[in-house]
């Protein structure tokens, strides 16, 4: 049986295009918290026949992939396909390439805090609301009663009745 894997480095040692694309893809949806099998499950929705040893030999440029293909995993992955391989195309070095990862890795982190940080500030304006209702329930509780008070005679609201007579001596 003939081996259906592509060589991931040139003659001369250089990494392959799909293995440079493949790095990056993998450090992308590494970044986006998914799964080869989730990878793999989106690319069969949208009519490919993709299985997580795919998504696996895609990463590691161990296969070659078509650009309509090429372009629908940047969709699944959530990335601009030209920028991608015009990051690929300037990284010619490995520490270029780290380099490159590290920033859309960190680029990520930073969209997915930004997000939790205003899921906390929502959460904060509900509890703010919450503590505002309360207060006023509170207020409207106080009012009610001192009026009840006021309406038994009981003026300074301790439960027992006053009258406008001197206590006897």
């Amino acid at each position: 049986m003939k081996d259906s894997t592509q060589p991931t480095h040139r003659a001369g040692g250089e990494p392959t295009p799909e293995t440079t694309l493949g790095k990056a893809l993998r450090s992308i949806r590494e970044g986006r918290g998914m799964a080869q099998q989730e990878v793999a499950e989106a690319m069969r929705a949208r009519g490919f026949s993709w299985l997580q040893t795919t998504a696996a030999k895609t990463e590691a440029g161990q296969r070659p992939f078509r650009v309509n293909e090429f372009v629908s995993l940047c969709s699944v992955l959530g990335v601009d396909p030209a920028v991608l391989i015009s990051e690929a195309q300037s990284a010619g070095d490995a520490d270029m390439a780290e380099a490159m990862a590290e920033i859309r890795t960190r680029r990520i982190e930073l969209m997915r805090a930004k997000a939790s940080l205003d899921a906390a500030r929502q959460e904060a304006e509900r509890a703010e609301k919450d503590v505002q209702r309360a207060q006023a329930k509170l207020h409207e509780a106080t009012v009610r009663r001192v009026s009840l008070a006021n309406e038994n005679g009981d003026s300074d609201g301790d439960g027992a009745p006053h009258t406008s007579e001197s206590p006897e001596a």
